[in-house]
């Protein structure tokens, strides 16, 4: 999970240097996690499956293994696009060719860069994932962010 001091510092370099700021929220991020090994689940009762045993192909919310699962395919996904982690905050993702900053919140992606970039960016994901955008930067890690004529608060 993105550091603190990372949000901090990237919203800054933002603000100095004039980029934009977006949100993203993936849809069932858990669920688009691959399990590397098997797992076997007692369905909760009253859903009809009593007795039975199920074979999980995919990973699912409460599972210890799902945000490991998780994190692994959107970082593929990234690198897929050139996205490299930074070394300070493995949840920071820069890219050589594209002008865009990616921090990754568990399933919330907050992006900097131009317009042009981020719009760029965001194409390739959504083959792999549901991604609905929010223009601008409003509330995030339980931080509200407002905008005034001259500043932005935290």
């Amino acid at each position: 999970m993105t550091r603190y001091d990372s949000l901090y510092l990237t919203i800054a370099l933002a603000l100095d240097l004039g980029l934009d700021m977006s949100q993203a929220d993936i849809k069932s991020a858990f669920v688009n996690g691959d399990l590397h090994e098997e797992v076997w689940i007692i369905p909760p009762p009253g859903i009809g499956l009593d007795g039975k045993v199920l074979h999980l192909l995919k990973s699912l919310y409460g599972l210890k293994q799902a945000p490991l699962a998780w994190f692994e395919r959107l970082s593929s996904a990234l690198a897929e696009l050139g996205f490299l982690s930074c070394s300070f905050d493995s949840c920071v993702f820069i890219s050589p060719e594209y002008n865009v900053i990616i921090l990754i919140y568990v399933d919330d992606i907050t992006t900097v860069g131009t317009k042009s970039d981020m719009h760029k960016v965001y194409q390739h994901p959504t083959k792999h994932f549901t991604i609905m955008i929010k223009e601008g930067l409003f509330y995030l890690l339980r931080i509200e962010i407002l905008y005034t004529a001259t500043s932005l608060k935290l």
